[in-house]
């Protein structure tokens, strides 16, 4: 039976592509949460009227704009308190892809089914790079060694937005996941290997354009989030995560379009 599949999907003022990469996605998972972080364009309503005749979409937004990483923390733990109902089991997917339209949404089904062929808990897709700047190519090279060394796992495209894994991961994820602006994704790697999960970075993902992002200083943070995170592993510092999730959940607005259909009862 082929499990259910979640995109968990952050974004920040992305109503050029929200709706191309939803649209894009949509066939190929069985749930949809997308984290509306602060935006201050029109993307937030554009999703609520595109998904007002899909039950399975679920738009949070959070009050302020505080970066991917932290847009992520609430996607997952929305996901974590639909497994606590049942709603999710622990060998149910979770998908992250980008909003801006840099990743190839056909590619969600290949990764799914290389995951379950491998037996894996998480697959990280693997950049080419191609088109990025020399200096992109060294800072992720840098970054991917960092986290290599602190988790153990050999990395090389740790800052990947593209990845499936198994929803069993949540809970030592949320333990441990910290997320300040562009530094989640080096955190996921670390903490996931670091705890014993079976992680592959070699699941080749297309890149349809380079986008300037992350600046020096988002590297410097993720780079000291990275070696936070793994400390919090290694000596066992866990937190609470069910406390954890609640507190997330408790400061955003969680909207699901399709109740706001009048006519959805009809």
């Amino acid at each position: 039976m082929r499990r259910r599949r979640v995109l968990v999907i952050p974004e920040y003022n992305e109503a050029r592509t929200i709706i191309d990469v939803l649209s894009a996605s949509e066939p190929s998972v069985d749930q949809i949460v997308v984290i509306n972080d602060g935006s201050e364009d029109e993307s937030a309503e554009l999703v609520i009227a595109w998904a007002r005749d899909l039950p399975h979409v679920t738009l949070i937004n959070l009050p302020a704009n505080g970066g991917k990483s932290g847009a992520m923390l609430c996607g997952f733990a929305y996901c974590y308190r639909c497994m606590e109902q049942g709603a999710l089991s622990p060998d149910d997917l979770i998908i992250t892809i980008d909003a801006d339209g840099q990743h190839e949404p056909e590619e969600i089904p290949k990764a799914c089914d290389y995951l379950e062929r491998h037996g894996l808990d998480i697959v990280l897709g693997r950049r080419t790079l191609k088109g990025y700047p020399w200096y992109k190519h060294i800072g992720n090279w840098g970054l991917s060694l960092w986290a290599s060394l602190l988790s153990g796992y050999r990395y090389h495209d740790v800052e990947c937005g593209f990845r499936v894994m198994r929803a069993a991961v949540l809970p030592d994820l949320l333990s441990y996941y910290c997320g300040r602006k562009y530094s989640g994704d080096q955190e996921i790697g670390i903490i996931t290997a670091a705890v014993g999960f079976k992680v592959d970075n070699r699941f080749p993902v297309g890149i349809l354009y380079y986008r300037a992002g992350a600046r020096i200083r988002d590297g410097l943070t993720n780079l000291v989030m990275g070696l936070m995170v793994a400390l919090r592993v290694w000596l066992g510092r866990r937190m609470n995560q069910k406390q954890r999730v609640e507190a997330v959940l408790r400061r955003v607005e969680i909207v699901q379009p399709y109740t706001l259909n009048s006519g959805a009862g009809d």
